[in-house]
């Protein structure tokens, strides 16, 4: 299904018998095409490519699985996969033929992986020991940091990390700490429920995700000064938020109340809005393209991917069987 974008609604043309045809081909292991993304497919726990273009696309066969967790780079081009406590990065998705190196020396009970904007560093998160790792040069030779420790108590909801390895953590019940090198962790913010961030403004700004707030907050020079302003409010249950490729616009995608909803960046007013079919579960960057998985699905559904181009939509790509 493809979702066209006006200021006033998205209006939607379902393509049923193109991608019948499609999912059928999926399944049978059919022609491939451009890849256009890849996604961490955790029924089947294994990374797949999205093969073809956007509205004429589907998960091909796995080209990493029994992992544990993974992570695709928010520029398509890598993926860091965790298995049996080993990182793994995995370079040249788009070829469908990636090139895998190990990384040594990184958190042995690592449950959680998170990029930077600029693909070129990550952050290692355990549940357990609430132990965070720096894992730096991704696009150049991959090098395990030193570990810090959280110490704000609480669930951690999100977590975000720059290219220079300063992490943010946002903390259930508590609020959105800071962990910059060589200095004390620092509260941004407090926050209900931060589910999640993005970083944006070249790294300067954060935008938080507050699901139990029902709003999105923006922190300007989160890495200094830090002021905490309202970017929207009144929303359902939001779920996560993307840029355009250009930035002037936010979207975000509401769980509460099943809505995709457009905002301009520059005056923080709301231009557009349209129901969905599916609950949105995040907007998670796949490519540098402004590709964003919008839903993960669930038993036997697809996946629902968000075009941010020049010509936004919301289109779903058929997971097909693995043979």
């Amino acid at each position: 299904m493809i979702i066209h974008m006006s200021r006033k609604r998205l209006i939607s043309a379902a393509l049923l018998a193109g991608m019948a045809a499609i999912a059928a081909a999926a399944e049978s292991g059919g022609p491939s095409g451009p890849v256009s993304g890849a996604v961490f497919d955790r029924k089947s726990r294994s990374v797949r490519p999205i093969l073809g273009v956007p509205g004429s696309s589907y998960l091909g066969t796995s080209i990493a699985a029994g992992l544990d967790e993974a992570a695709v780079s928010p520029n398509g081009r890598s993926v860091l996969t965790l298995a049996e406590g080993r990182l793994s990065l995995l370079r040249g998705l788009e070829r469908l033929s990636p090139v895998t190196l190990g990384v040594e020396g990184t958190l042995p009970d690592a449950d959680r992986i998170v990029w930077s904007p600029d693909s070129s560093t990550a952050a290692l998160y355990s549940s357990a020991s609430r132990r965070i790792q720096i894992v730096r040069d991704l696009d150049k030779a991959p090098a395990a940091g030193p570990v810090t420790e959280l110490m704000a108590e609480g669930r951690v909801a999100s977590l975000g990390v720059d290219a220079s390895g300063n992490v943010v953590a946002g903390i259930e019940g508590a609020g959105v700490f800071l962990l910059a090198a060589g200095k004390t962790e620092r509260l941004l913010g407090a926050f209900r429920n931060p589910v999640s961030l993005l970083m944006a403004r070249k790294g300067a700004d954060l935008f938080v995700v507050d699901r139990e707030g029902a709003s999105i907050s923006e922190i300007r020079d989160f890495l200094t000064a830090g002021s905490v302003m309202t970017f929207a409010e009144g929303l359902s249950a939001p779920a996560g938020v993307a840029l355009s490729k250009d930035a002037r616009q936010m979207f975000v995608a509401d769980a509460g109340d099943r809505k995709l909803k457009v905002f301009d960046v520059a005056s923080r007013t709301r231009i557009s809005e349209t129901e969905l079919d599916f609950v949105p579960t995040g907007l998670d960057p796949l490519t540098s393209e402004a590709l964003s998985l919008i839903g993960s699905g669930g038993e036997n559904q697809p996946y629902y991917i968000l075009d941010g181009g020049s010509n936004p939509a919301v289109y779903f790509v058929p997971a097909g069987r693995e043979e």
